[in-house]
């Protein structure tokens, strides 16, 4: 599969289709070369219980992105680029370690723009005796083309859908082609992926996320129309209420500041039971900030969130 790097020469991975050259070290939107770069993994109990069980997913948190949110907690990765350049095998090295250390599945968090490394360590890793569920973890701004990719490897998609709004998607992530690609790639990985269950846990199938934006619930309630319309029964769905703004300094782009409020909170409830929604996922209001990841600490959570596994300061914690 070492053919698929050539995928990085002129880069299209992603919708932003840059074409640069990221094998000769050019970096595109995504902040990144081919090399694929990872900031930490660890066993993360925060993650919906269908894929975190009682030992945690095994989440991988690959650095860059190609959407770049303001609001991403994980914006020291994302857009501050933490993290070190691993090798292939070193990647499925990762990968195995944390089966090894129990992890209900493997989390791929925002690993887009690494595809084809990590297709390649997948492979590898199989090959030595991977056998937990993958979850692929994304912005859902994405090719359909490229995520095939993974199809041999991929059991479990979790993309977000942030909005349907052409206008709020070029307001706040500069990419009004955001809601196009979203939604056509969200029903296309929920058509490959009719939900399989074993002791109630996932083994297969798709988890909707959708994390409300204060003063933009209209776009909410747009969203979760679209998902009984389009997906249904066929999907989870997750619905996040922890919006913070984190990196609104220095921003040409509209920055939405505060965070959902409790009238918000009861108008989602609303929106649920208007629309008939009775499963799934309902993410309750933070009183304080402590769930926000540090990643330059090698456990980037609180310790009853997470347990190291890897980082990039230190390699393997034992």
């Amino acid at each position: 599969m070492s053919d698929l790097k050539s995928m990085y020469e002129s880069c299209m991975l992603c919708p932003r289709e840059c074409g640069v050259n990221r094998l000769s070290g050019e970096k595109g939107f995504c902040g990144e070369t081919s090399h694929a770069k990872v900031a930490a993994a660890c066993l993360h109990r925060g993650e919906e219980p269908p894929i975190t069980g009682d030992t945690g997913s095994g989440t991988v948190f690959f650095s860059g992105c190609t959407l770049q949110c303001f609001s991403c907690q994980n914006s020291q990765i994302s857009r501050g680029h933490l993290g070190i350049t691993v090798t292939e095998s070193e990647l499925a090295e990762i990968f195995l370690s944390l089966q090894k250390r129990g992890a209900a599945t493997l989390n791929l968090v925002t690993g887009t723009q690494f595809i084809p490394s990590i297709a390649n360590a997948m492979y590898m890793a199989r090959k030595n005796g991977l056998s937990m569920p993958v979850v692929w973890n994304s912005s859902g701004f994405e090719k359909m083309e490229t995520v095939s990719l993974l199809d041999d490897f991929v059991d479990i998609y979790l993309p977000d859908l942030k909005t349907l709004s052409v206008k709020l998607a070029e307001e706040l992530f500069c990419c009004p082609e955001y809601p196009g690609f979203a939604a056509e790639t969200i029903k296309a990985m929920a058509a490959s992926r009719p939900l399989v269950w074993k002791n109630d846990m996932l083994n297969r199938g798709i988890i909707l996320r959708h994390l409300a934006i204060p003063g933009h619930l209209a776009q909410t309630r747009e969203c979760l129309a679209w998902y009984v319309e389009n997906l249904g029964d066929r999907a989870i769905l997750s619905i996040m209420t922890q919006y913070i703004p984190l990196s609104c300094e220095n921003e040409s782009r509209s920055c939405i500041q505060g965070k959902i409020t409790g009238n918000e909170y009861g108008q989602i409830q609303e929106f649920l039971e208007e629309l008939g929604i009775e499963n799934g996922y309902f993410q309750e209001l933070a009183e304080d900030d402590q769930w926000i990841p540090d990643f330059k600490l090698t456990n980037p959570f609180p310790g009853n969130y997470a347990t190291p596994v890897w980082h990039y300061s230190c390699g393997f914690r034992v």
